[in-house]
């Protein structure tokens, strides 16, 4: 080999090097904090849409939804080895992942599918330059991604070929956690005192379990209580200022907002608007 072509080459290699360096020196370890959520965007779409889970009753779709404080949209990115990854929601919870669906065709179908060791589960998220990434599976290997349907609604997922498009670019943002568990803490009636009056939600009176979402305008934390059949209190948690919290779980629809001291907060004002409730 002529030392002209070797320099060639050595110039060609500089930018690849210099790609990887950056890459490591931006935080990108190939880690994601298990304990955290994250919203992911396109750089097509940007940040005002965000992949979401359809709530259809049966919640196994995926979209490209209008961005938003809600549970769907809020992914958990976990380790499954060998340098994959799984995804679920805060929603639905570990027990549904994303996955693509296998029906010999295309093999390019996504959903939500139980969890399990399927390599249609496990998903590789290479950095792309620019804070996006290119998401790919261990199934379908690095020539099909994760994409957007680029057809006039934009907001359907597909796996789709290989390429340079924008759909295909996902930015991965990592947000504050809306809610602190405080491992299940509970209170007797008792010791919420006759001051503490409990609340209803608009679902007082249904049957089975809904959603509620619950944001906290107030300068400074509040907990979150839930009151069951017998009166008593589960606490789920502290709801910090300007976060929004999701409780899917209880079907009694009573709840009391705390202070940090478990006791009840006075004058404590709601914004009640379907099942949001805001707290002043």
């Amino acid at each position: 080999m002529s030392d002209q072509i070797k320099l060639v080459r050595r110039l060609l290699l500089m930018p690849l090097m210099c790609f990887a360096f950056i890459s490591n020196a931006s935080g990108y370890s190939g880690l994601f904090n298990p304990n955290e959520y994250y919203r992911l965007t396109t750089q097509w779409q940007g940040d005002g849409k965000s992949l979401d889970v359809v709530n259809d009753g049966v919640n196994n779709q995926l979209q490209l939804a209008k961005t938003g404080n809600f549970s769907g949209q809020m992914w958990k990115i976990t380790s499954s080895g060998n340098g994959y990854y799984r995804l679920t929601t805060q929603w639905q919870g570990d027990g549904k992942s994303l996955d693509v669906v296998n029906d010999v065709i295309n093999n390019d179908q996504l959903q939500l599918a139980p969890t399990g060791n399927y390599s249609g589960q496990h998903w590789k998220i290479t950095p792309v330059g620019n804070g996006y990434y290119r998401l790919t599976t261990e199934w379908q290997g690095d020539g099909k991604s994760l994409d957007v349907v680029n057809d006039g609604a934009n907001n359907r997922l597909k796996l789709a070929n290989t390429g340079n498009f924008s759909g295909q670019m996902w930015k991965i943002t990592a947000l504050a956690p809306p809610i602190k568990n405080t491992n299940s803490v509970i209170l007797g009636a008792g010791q919420l005192g006759a001051g503490c009056t409990s609340f209803l939600t608009p679902s007082e009176m249904t049957s089975g379990d809904v959603s509620i979402a619950f944001t906290n305008n107030r300068a400074s934390n509040v907990m979150i209580g839930w009151v069951n059949f017998a009166g008593n209190v589960n606490v789920l948690g502290t709801l910090s200022p300007g976060n929004t919290f999701n409780d899917i779980s209880h079907p009694q629809h009573r709840y009391v907002v705390l202070d940090g001291n478990l006791n009840c907060i006075g004058g404590v004002r709601l914004g009640i608007t379907g099942e949001h409730l805001q707290i002043h």
